[in-house]
C-alpha cells in the first residue's frame, strides 16, 4: 500500500507522463483475433448470426503487444486516471470484420467507450472475403453514430487506391466519409497500405504505398471517389517523418 500511495504522492504530470510510457505504445494498439481462442475461425460473425457467438468471437480479440494493465487495478484513483489515458491517447488499430469491432466495442460502458479518440481499420478490416461485409458496416457507422466521440478515424487504403481498388473498401470508407460530413468526427485518414504485385492473387509487396509529391489529391482515384459530389472536404498529406511511411492523406471539413 506504500508504494502505491508514494506514486499519488507524484506531481499529476510526472504520473500522466508515466502512465502514458506504460500505456500508449508508439504505433498505438494492434487488436487481431487470437486464433488459440476464437471458437471458429473459418466463419467470420454475420450481423444475421446468434449474437453470443459473436461476443464469444469479439472476446478473441487481444493485443499483438500485451501491455501492463495491471496498474490500472492499483486503487481507484490510478484506474480512472489511466483508463482516460489508455483509451484516449492510443490509437486502436483493428484487423478484424466490422462485426467483430462492434461487438468488441458493445463491451465498454458508456463512460469508457466515449474516451476512445482515435479508432483504426487495417485491411483485415476491409478486405473479409466471408459475411455480408456491406451489412456489417452500415451497423458499424450506426454505432459510431450513436455511441462514439472519436477524433481521428484511420482506414488503410488496399493497393493504390484507384478506382478498381477491392470492392470491400468501399463501403467501409463511404459510410465514414458520411459520417466526417455530419461533424461525428474531426478527420478522416487515408493510409496507402500494402500494393499488389498481382490483382489475382494479392501478393502484398513488402512496403506501403508512396504517392508522388507532385500528384495532386484530388486526382488520386480513392479520394477522389469518396469527395465526389460533396462539398465542404478540405484535403491535406500528413506530413511522414519516412518515405517507407507511405502517404497518408487527411480529409477534413472546410470552415464554414
Amino acid at each position: 500500500m506504500a508504494s502505491h500511495s508514494n506514486l499519488l504522492k507524484l506531481p499529476r504530470q510526472v504520473r500522466a507522463q508515466l502512465w502514458q510510457n506504460l500505456l500508449c505504445p508508439p504505433g498505438g494498439i494492434a487488436l487481431h483475433v487470437n486464433q488459440d481462442i476464437a471458437i471458429d475461425d473459418d466463419c467470420l460473425p454475420d450481423e444475421d448470426e446468434d449474437e453470443a457467438a459473436n461476443a464469444a468471437y469479439a472476446r478473441s480479440l487481444s493485443a499483438a503487444s500485451p501491455l501492463p494493465i495491471a496498474i490500472l487495478y492499483t486503487n481507484r484513483q490510478i484506474y480512472t486516471e489511466c483508463t482516460k489515458i489508455l483509451y484516449g491517447d492510443n490509437k486502436f488499430r483493428f484487423e478484424c470484420d466490422p462485426v467483430t469491432v462492434r461487438t468488441f466495442l458493445e463491451f465498454f460502458p458508456s463512460t469508457h467507450r466515449h474516451s476512445f479518440k482515435h479508432l483504426a481499420f487495417g485491411r483485415s478490416a476491409t478486405t473479409a472475403d466471408d459475411g455480408d461485409v456491406r451489412s456489417g458496416w452500415r451497423a458499424m457507422h450506426s454505432f459510431m453514430r450513436r455511441c462514439m466521440k472519436v477524433d481521428v478515424v484511420t482506414i488503410w487504403v488496399p493497393r493504390d487506391g484507384c478506382e478498381e481498388g477491392e470492392w470491400y473498401f468501399w463501403p467501409a470508407a463511404e459510410g465514414l466519409v458520411e459520417l466526417l460530413v455530419e461533424g461525428k468526427f474531426g478527420s478522416l485518414r487515408l493510409y496507402f497500405a500494402e500494393a499488389y504485385t498481382d490483382i489475382e492473387t494479392w501478393l502484398p509487396v513488402s512496403k506501403p504505398v508512396c504517392l508522388k509529391a507532385d500528384v495532386k489529391l484530388e486526382d488520386i482515384g480513392a479520394v477522389e471517389k469518396l469527395t465526389r459530389s460533396r462539398r465542404g472536404i478540405a484535403l491535406r498529406r500528413e506530413h511522414r517523418c519516412a518515405v517507407d511511411e507511405g502517404t497518408v492523406v487527411v480529409l477534413t471539413t472546410s470552415p464554414r
